[in-house]
């Protein structure tokens, strides 16, 4: 009975690894391409922080701390822009490889939750899984990681604030 517990202990690590390794892939190189992009510009930053969550993502994201003004726009726009490219350099084969793990099924999945489909998720499920109807597919967890990196880089585009939009 210990073993079997163990064994379903182990199981659901395993399951939660598939989803957070991939997502804070995302999340780190998306930081790390503006923290080049300030070593190139020579503006003073800090390492990338992380946000834990305890809700469904788990993480409200990551941050890097500018230290120093920065003078031009260029580097503005260098150093804003660095991110959301980096980040989505790591998604692309997180989200293929990802959808050509999913599985295609005739039925929902008890206690299952239904998201909007971003375009790019889609064609990669096109792709790799023949044309399937989006009803049918169950995403494996790395797809869903990579729709968490879809959905912050997207929120993080918004013209507000201190997001990179901003």
């Amino acid at each position: 009975d210990g073993y079997i517990r163990l064994y379903q202990l182990d199981r659901q690590v395993l399951e939660g690894l598939y989803f957070s390794v991939p997502l804070l892939a995302i999340l780190l190189a998306h930081e790390f391409g503006h923290y080049v992009a300030c070593l190139r510009s020579r503006v003073d930053a800090s390492l990338p922080f992380f946000l834990p969550s305890p809700l469904l993502l788990g993480t409200c994201g990551a941050f890097i701390r500018i230290r120093s003004p920065i003078y031009s726009r260029k580097s503005l726009f260098d150093i804003g822009v660095s991110g959301p490219i980096a980040g989505f350099v790591v998604l692309l084969p997180v989200l293929f490889a990802g959808v050509s793990m999913s599985r295609v099924s005739h039925f929902a999945a008890p206690g299952s939750i239904a998201f909007g489909t971003p375009l790019i998720l889609r064609i990669a499920e096109w792709i790799c899984l023949h044309g399937s109807p989006a009803s049918g597919i169950l995403l494996h967890p790395v797809a869903m990681a990579a729709w968490a990196g879809l959905l912050a880089t997207a929120m993080n585009l918004l013209p507000m604030g201190q997001l990179d939009g901003g």
